[in-house]
C-alpha cells in the first residue's frame, strides 16, 4: 500500500522539525526513531544542516531569558546571579538535558568499566555538577561592554562600519549568550561527520550522520566564524584574537569529537551530544579569555 506524500510546505519543514526532536528527544520516546523509520530517507539526510539554525533559536531565548531577568531580578555589586541562574536553569533542564545526558552516559560508562557499577551514581552526579557549575561560572563572568580602552589608530573604521548595522547588534553582554548555542550545535554537526557510528547507534543517527555535507559543514563554520568575528572583535585590532577563537573552537571540537569516538567505538547519540557541551564551554573558554583584553566591565 502507498502512502500520499506529504504537502510540500511539510515536506520542506521536515528536516527542520527532525533536527529538533533530534535535540530533544531520546530515540526511545518516538516510535520509529530508533530504527530511523519514523520519516523518509530524505529529510533524515538533510536534517542535520538544521542544528546550527536551532542553536540561533536557542540562542535568542537566551538572551530573552537573560534580559527579562535582569530587568525584573537586577544585579548585587556588579554581579547578575539570579539572570545567570535562570539562563543555567533554562539551558540544563530544557536545551541542554540531552548534552548533559550524553556527558553523563560517557562518565558513567567510563566509571563502570574501571571502578564497578557502584561508582556510577557518584560519576553521573559530579558530572552534572560539573557542567552547571562551570556554566554557572562562566557566563556571571560576561563583561558588560565597558572598554577598556578606546579603540585606537585604523580600529577607527572598523568601529564606524559596525555602528552601521547597530540595529542588528545586541548589546555585548548578549552576544556570547547567542553564540553559545549555536557554537554548541555546530559541534554536534562536527562530530556526525567525524568517523563511523559506533554499533549500538541508532537509526537516526545513523540517517543524519549519512547526510552531513562537507561543503556545508565549512560553511556553517565560516557563518560561526564571521559571527564571532563580528560580534567578539571589539576593535580593529583585537581582530586575530577573534579569529584565533574561531579556529581555537573548531580544533577542540574536533579533537574532543575524535577522542570520544576512538574510546566508544564509534559515534553515539551520548558522544554528539557530549560535543555539544564541549562546544559551548570551549566558546565560553575562549571569549573570557580575550574578552579580558578588550572590556574592562
Amino acid at each position: 500500500m502507498t502512502h500520499p506524500s506529504p504537502p510540500a510546505p511539510s515536506r520542506r519543514l521536515a528536516p527542520f522539525l527532525l533536527a529538533g526532536r533530534f535535540l530533544w528527544t531520546a530515540p526511545s520516546e518516538v516510535p520509529g526513531d530508533a530504527t530511523g523509520s519514523a520519516l523518509d530517507e530524505e529529510p533524515w539526510h538533510r536534517a542535520a544542516t538544521w542544528l546550527p539554525a536551532w542553536g540561533l533559536l536557542i540562542g535568542g531565548l537566551y538572551m530573552f531569558v537573560f534580559g527579562i531577568s535582569w530587568r525584573v531580578f537586577g544585579e548585587y555589586q556588579g554581579i547578575r546571579w539570579l539572570p545567570v541562574t535562570a539562563v543555567v536553569a533554562v539551558d540544563l533542564a530544557l536545551f541542554g538535558y540531552r548534552p548533559l545526558a550524553g556527558a553523563v552516559h560517557l562518565a558513567a560508562h567510563r566509571v563502570a568499566g574501571s571502578a564497578g557499577e557502584k561508582d556510577v551514581p557518584v560519576a553521573a552526579m559530579l558530572t552534572v555538577v560539573l557542567v552547571a557549575l562551570s556554566k554557572f561560572a562562566l557566563l556571571i563572568c560576561l563583561p558588560i561592554g565597558i572598554w577598556l580602552t578606546g579603540p585606537g589608530g585604523d580600529s577607527h573604521g572598523w568601529v564606524h562600519q559596525l555602528e552601521r548595522f547597530a540595529w542588528l547588534l545586541p548589546a555585548p553582554i548578549y552576544r556570547p549568550l547567542l553564540l553559545m548555542p549555536l557554537w554548541g550545535r555546530f559541534a554536534m554537526e562536527l562530530v556526525l561527520a567525524l568517523g563511523r557510528s559506533a554499533p549500538e547507534a541508532s537509526g537516526r543517527l545513523r540517517r543524519i550522520a549519512s547526510g552531513v555535507s562537507l561543503p556545508v559543514l565549512f560553511s556553517h563554520w565560516l557563518f560561526c566564524a564571521v559571527l564571532t568575528i563580528v560580534f567578539c572583535g571589539g576593535a580593529g585590532e583585537h581582530l586575530a584574537r577573534a579569529v584565533m577563537t574561531a579556529l581555537g573552537i573548531f580544533v577542540v571540537i574536533y579533537v574532543a569529537g575524535y577522542l570520544m569516538a576512538h574510546r566508544s567505538n564509534g559515534q553515539s547519540e551520548a558522544t554528539v551530544g557530549a560535543a555539544c557541551l564541549v562546544g559551548e564551554i570551549a566558546f565560553l573558554l575562549f571569549y573570557i579569555a580575550f574578552a579580558s583584553a578588550i572590556y574592562w566591565y
